[in-house]
């Protein structure tokens, strides 16, 4: 009989914030979480019932990984601003042939005669999406703490409506970290080439981030059912395989499952 952690699994976050872990863990009992190599899980995912699924050994990257990510991310440190799409321009003056090869990665032209290491480039797509995401939570506890924190003003006028006031406009990190319709897809797709062997018959998907539906409905190209709902998650069917159609790999994998979407939410 399969775990807890078999028949629900998060999809496709790499860094669930505490609050919502420990909110899974106390409606389910437990999850799984399907992590890349090299990526440990948060350490306070220790105190819940966790199963940690890695990709098959073969798609794991080789030893020199952590060098590849580590001379893109000092590039896009020294130009700040700019998008990655600028890192690609400057292709022709490469001369490793490990930095062409990245390049032509990240702009979707991977030839599959060149790249042995046929792992690298999902694991490169999932790296950065955990790194963002960690920012991105880490910005958000930050200016929660800011909301959170008494205004010397409204402590020296004896007016606490005026923190309330101050601070209530601020708009929440998350919706303008979401990633664009391009880099949701690839983060959604490098999950499930590295992951549809962990989906077992009854493994349902849960997310948090609205992107995520978004960027379902477009991979599927039609919309999910809406199976039930009440106030913390609203449970979702994913549209079955057509019937004499075809649904390209790996996208084929999560057709007609139970997704379960968790509503309103903060980190803290």
């Amino acid at each position: 009989m399969a775990g807890v952690g078999e028949r629900l699994l998060i999809f496709p976050h790499l860094r669930p914030p505490k609050k919502i872990a420990f909110q899974i863990a106390r409606t389910w009992g437990g999850f799984g979480l399907c992590l890349p190599w090299y990526l440990s899980p948060p350490p306070y995912l220790g105190e819940v019932d966790l199963k940690v699924f890695r990709p098959p050994e073969e798609l794991m990257p080789k030893p020199d990984f952590a060098r590849i990510l580590s001379e893109y991310l000092a590039w896009m440190n020294e130009h700040k601003g700019e998008e990655y799409s600028a890192y690609l321009t400057s292709i022709d003056r490469m001369e490793d042939p490990s930095e062409i090869e990245l390049a032509e990665m990240i702009r979707g032209r991977n030839p599959p005669e060149r790249h042995t290491d046929k792992g690298l480039g999902p694991h490169l797509v999932l790296h950065l999406y955990a790194m963002t995401d960690e920012d991105s939570q880490r910005a958000e506890l930050m200016l929660q703490g800011i909301r959170d924190t008494p205004s010397p003003l409204s402590a020296a006028l004896d007016e606490p409506s005026i923190r309330a006031e101050l601070f209530s406009d601020l708009p929440p990190v998350f919706p303008e970290a979401r990633p664009s319709e391009t880099r949701a897809r690839q983060i959604l797709e490098a999950w499930l080439s590295l992951f549809s062997r962990n989906l077992r018959e009854d493994t349902a998907l849960l997310t948090y981030e609205q992107w995520v539906l978004e960027a379902i409905g477009r991979l599927l190209r039609q919309e999910a059912s809406l199976l039930a709902e009440d106030e913390s998650f609203i449970r979702f069917r994913l549209p079955e395989q057509p019937s004499g159609g075809y649904r390209p790999e790996p996208s084929s994998h999560i057709a007609g499952r139970d997704l379960f979407f968790l509503k309103e939410w903060r980190p803290v």
